[in-house]
C-alpha cells in the first residue's frame, strides 16, 4: 500500500477485559484542531455516496463507530482512498479536498468531528466548482 497523499492516520487503542471493550482515541498534544462539531452518517441506502463535497476552511476527522465505509478524497489529480471500519483508526482530512464517503455496509454509523460550527458558505457543492476552486488557491 502506497503512502497516503492528503489523509492522515488517527490512532485508536482497544482496551478489553471481562467488562467489554474500551476503545480510545487521543489526539496528538499539537492537536489536529479544536473540535467544534461532532455529527453522525447513519442508515445509509445501499449504493449512496455521502459528502461529495470538498470545505475551503473546515478540517474533519473520520471514523466508524459500527460497519465500515470507503473515503476517497481528490485534489482533482492523486487520489486517497482507505476503508475506514468500526473499531480501528480513523483518517484526518485537512480542509481543500474533494470527498466522497461509499460503500457503507449495513447499520453503519460514521462519526464525523469537525474544526468549524456548520457554515454553507465554505462548501463547494459542484465537482467542476472544486476542481477551478482548487486551481485559483494553489500555493
Amino acid at each position: 500500500m502506497s503512502p497516503l497523499n492528503f489523509l492522515t492516520k488517527v490512532e485508536s487503542k482497544a482496551f478489553l477485559d471481562t467488562r467489554g471493550v474500551l476503545n480510545i482515541i487521543e489526539l496528538p498534544e499539537e492537536s489536529i484542531f479544536e473540535t467544534k462539531r461532532i455529527y453522525y452518517i447513519t442508515e445509509v441506502p445501499i449504493n449512496s455516496i455521502r459528502g461529495a463535497h470538498a470545505h475551503k476552511k473546515l478540517r474533519q476527522i473520520f471514523f466508524a463507530l459500527s460497519g465500515s465505509f470507503t473515503l476517497v478524497v481528490t485534489d482533482g489529480e492523486r487520489t486517497d482512498e482507505v476503508r475506514i471500519s468500526a473499531h480501528s483508526s480513523g483518517y484526518y482530512l485537512p480542509s481543500g479536498y474533494w470527498r466522497e464517503l461509499t460503500e457503507f455496509e449495513p447499520e453503519t454509523i460514521c462519526m464525523v468531528l469537525a474544526s468549524e460550527h456548520f457554515d454553507d458558505s465554505d462548501y463547494v457543492k459542484e465537482k467542476n466548482t472544486y476542481l477551478e476552486w482548487k486551481k485559483q488557491n494553489e500555493n
